[in-house]
């Protein structure tokens, strides 16, 4: 099992979102953890005020 599995597995990642990356980073002295969350190409998500499905603008 690779990094993106297991924390696309902690953070119960389900269709249609997805891990992108998953990186551990030195900052300022500091290790950070940085995690890339996107959604599959083409998927749909509801308005929540119309309930209205429709594909997302803008960078998956």
């Amino acid at each position: 099992m690779n990094s993106k599995e297991l924390f696309s597995m902690a953070l119960g990642l389900e269709y249609p979102w997805k891990l992108n990356n998953v990186d551990f980073i030195e900052e300022d002295g500091q290790k950070v953890l940085s995690i890339d969350i996107g959604f599959e190409k083409g998927a749909k998500f509801s308005d929540p005020d119309t309930s209205r499905r429709s594909v997302p603008f803008g960078k998956n």
